[in-house]
């Protein structure tokens, strides 16, 4: 498996568990990844949400899966609101009071 830029991804599954970005994961988390390739990219959505719909973002400034400047691009294509980050891919894991702050202020928004 290889990153958009190329490289090998740093992501792999060992006995029922993932390794990402330096840290080894447990099972429930290895079990809700597949593998992501620039394939990813060529899926169609007949009406995208976040066209019609308010969106947030949250970046990762730490992501090896998903450089960081990849994160800014598509939240300004969804025109979200954008909060950054230190952590990494699975920044729910690393970083859970970022994530749950965005949902706040996500939840609690004016639309």
């Amino acid at each position: 498996m290889r990153e958009p830029d190329g490289h090998r991804a740093r992501a792999w599954r060992l006995r029922g568990r993932l390794r990402l970005g330096g840290r080894l994961h447990g099972p429930e988390m290895a079990d809700s990844q597949i593998p992501w390739g620039p394939d990813a990219l060529n899926g169609a959505a007949t009406a995208p949400a976040w066209k019609t719909k308010p969106s947030w973002y949250l970046v990762t400034k730490d992501d090896k899966m998903i450089p960081p400047e990849a994160q800014r691009a598509m939240s300004r294509r969804a025109g979200a609101t954008v909060v950054e980050t230190r952590g990494s891919h699975a920044v729910y894991e690393s970083k859970p009071a970022a994530v749950a702050a965005l949902i706040e202020q996500a939840a609690t928004a004016r639309n």
